[in-house]
């Protein structure tokens, strides 16, 4: 705020833009360590719309229509979750594809029989077989000179949710199938 605040004057603007950039990178860090930390601490206590949650974290992303398909159900009800932390591993999910993938995107909801699974693909190089245990692990970071901020927490908190749940996260890619897969699936127990 204070940032916004500064008097107009010449050389002025850049620097504003650079503290206001700053700010959000900082703000956008702890909300991650926080999202880390309460992925293990809400209760899973509701009965929540899987589908309509996947809708919703995939229209609040600041992307062409082009660049993110969405295949859910109409409904997909889930008992013993919670909306906060499907909402945040969804979005984590989303984030790591667009951040570190490349486009165009697909978000899928699916309900295997008694499984629920969520799987978002695109069409980077994904994760190195030989990496993909660490970079579920806090703090994490496949490449340490990227120029994108972070703490390395995203897959950590899907993984970390994707346990209380009592599912897995997997990564899949092969000759066959040239886009990168992560996917995340849990028991669906019947209320």
């Amino acid at each position: 705020m204070a940032a916004e605040l500064l008097p107009e004057g010449e050389g002025i603007a850049p620097r504003r833009e650079i503290i206001v950039r700053n700010a959000a990178v900082a703000d956008r860090l702890v909300g991650s360590f926080l999202d880390h930390v309460r992925s293990g601490e809400l209760p899973l206590d509701e009965t929540v719309d899987v589908a309509a949650i996947a809708r919703l974290a995939a229209a609040q992303l600041p992307c062409k229509a082009a660049e993110l398909t969405v295949e859910a159900p109409t409904v997909l009800l889930t008992p013993r979750a919670n909306a906060v932390l499907i909402e945040r591993m969804i979005a984590n999910l989303l984030d790591n594809a667009f951040t570190h993938g490349r486009v165009p995107v697909t978000l899928r909801v699916m309900a295997p029989p008694g499984r629920v699974r969520i799987e978002v693909e695109d069409a980077g190089t994904g994760i190195a077989p030989d990496d993909q245990d660490a970079m579920l692990q806090a703090f994490a970071r496949a490449d340490v000179s990227r120029q994108q901020p972070g703490l390395g927490l995203g897959l950590a908190v899907v993984q970390r949710v994707a346990e209380r749940l009592g599912g897995r996260v997997a990564f899949k890619r092969s000759a066959n199938h040239p886009r990168h897969v992560v996917s995340v699936e849990w028991p669906r127990i019947v209320a």
